[in-house]
């Protein structure tokens, strides 16, 4: 890469910092000329070290007038990022983001402001840090037909279950997971599952060219789950992440005329010990895709921290520049502001169910129970068989089925005389 240019930067906390630091080193030329922060004399004297006579300043008038070829926004803010990307795109400039709830939230409307300005959007540290998939989905399968996504992208809840499977309580894990680093002091993201669903978002509008609102993704977090959860799935087996799921339906997963339906969800699953998504820890992130002609494509890398983020802003930042300098257009992101998003409820899945009877109940009878309540019990273990495992409760492996009739099974079994309570059900991923 040759040439030089101007470039203005909103953030200078973790990664905003990570990205000061190597600027000048890995893109030569470059020039951080303006850094919106919120507190000027805290960074000072580092910025001075780092990026030499770069202005400090707590207003975003002041960054925007700051006429830049680039500006980089590392700080969080949905509201700030924003108005930052609608300013810079308007008149030309490259935007490059981390902010992943800005892109899933806004990304038709700055996708098609991009567009009509002929500027670039980069956003690939906005999903899985180091890990390159958006230029892996937005390039490399760019004509590819994508039918499934599995991916793990939530290095927070990694640690977490990891410490959870080991016998700490989530409380504790939690704990662990701030003093490394991995969780901010509010983790309600993370636990509750909005920042998987919002990279979800990210990662299918790439795929099949439209983008759904977050609130469309099916969520679950990991607030309900106990130890013995963990302990359980062990014992089958399994690991159990927080899994993010995106499947095109069958009908038109392959008519590249049709207009996709496409399942998404955020979820805790078992997945099988050898599966790549149960391979990850910590702020590992894994993506796992199923397309027509690549086949199966297994992406892993490094999904959080400061370092590894920076990697992904200064990989873009490099290519919108380059591109500038070369005269290209950038490329062409999806800008269609609905896709067609599927019931999850007709998501289907084999599931691990930990049970409480009201009352002693022999196996025969709960595996009578399950069958009446419309499942296929395939397994049924009790205490002494699992560790863990508290005297009165059971755990049951159930066939296939719809995440509805799993519901209405759960409600079923709730109305018995008996009142099966049930502590947990996880879905299976397949092998």
């Amino acid at each position: 890469m040759s040439g030089r240019a101007r470039i203005g930067m909103a953030g200078w906390g973790t990664v905003g910092g990570a990205v000061a630091s190597r600027l000048g080193e890995r893109l030569p030329g470059v020039e951080l000329v303006v850094a919106l922060v919120r507190d000027p004399g805290r960074h000072r004297e580092e910025a001075r070290r780092l990026a030499g006579s770069v202005i400090l300043t707590a207003d975003p008038d002041e960054l925007l007038g700051a006429d830049c070829d680039a500006v980089v926004e590392c700080t969080g803010d949905v509201p700030l990022a924003l108005r930052l990307a609608r300013a810079t795109l308007s008149r030309g400039a490259a935007f490059v983001t981390a902010n992943k709830q800005c892109v899933a939230l806004h990304g038709a409307e700055l996708a098609s402001l991009a567009e009509r300005s002929r500027a670039a959007l980069a956003f690939e540290a906005a999903v899985g840090g180091g890990m390159p998939v958006v230029s892996l989905l937005l390039h490399a399968l760019r004509t590819d037909r994508p039918r499934r996504l599995l991916a793990v992208v939530n290095g927070t809840t990694n640690l977490v279950l990891d410490r959870m499977a080991a016998g700490d309580t989530l409380e504790a894990a939690l704990a662990e997971a701030r003093r490394t680093g991995l969780a901010e002091a509010d983790a309600s993201a993370d636990v509750d599952a909005h920042d998987p669903a919002a990279k979800l978002v990210i990662l299918a509008a790439l795929l099949w060219r439209g983008w759904a609102r977050p609130e469309a993704v099916h969520r679950q977090g990991i607030a309900d789950l106990a130890p013995v959860d963990l302990g359980v799935a062990h014992a089958l087996g399994y690991a159990v992440r927080l899994v993010a799921q995106a499947e095109a339906a069958a009908a038109n997963g392959d008519d590249p005329g049709a207009s996709p339906e496409v399942a998404l969800a955020v979820e805790p699953a078992l997945v099988p010990r050898g599966h790549p998504l149960a391979q990850v820890e910590g702020a590992g992130n894994a993506v796992v895709l199923d397309s027509d002609l690549a086949g199966r494509t297994v992406l892993t890398g490094t999904g959080a921290g400061g370092v590894p983020t920076a990697s992904a802003v200064l990989s873009d930042l490099a290519q919108v520049l380059a591109a500038r300098w070369a005269g290209q257009a950038p490329p062409p992101l999806p800008h269609t502001p609905s896709l067609r998003v599927a019931d999850a409820g007709r998501r289907r899945a084999a599931a691990v169910w930990r049970l409480a009877p009201g009352r002693t109940t022999a196996r025969a009878e709960l595996a009578g129970a399950i069958a009446a309540a419309g499942l296929e019990p395939r397994r049924i273990a009790g205490a002494g068989e699992l560790a863990g495992l508290a005297d009165e409760e059971w755990v049951a492996v159930t066939g296939v089925a719809t995440a509805a009739r799993r519901a209405a099974a759960a409600a079923a079994l709730a109305q018995r005389p008996d009142a099966y309570a049930v502590r947990s059900c996880l879905p299976m991923l397949e092998p």
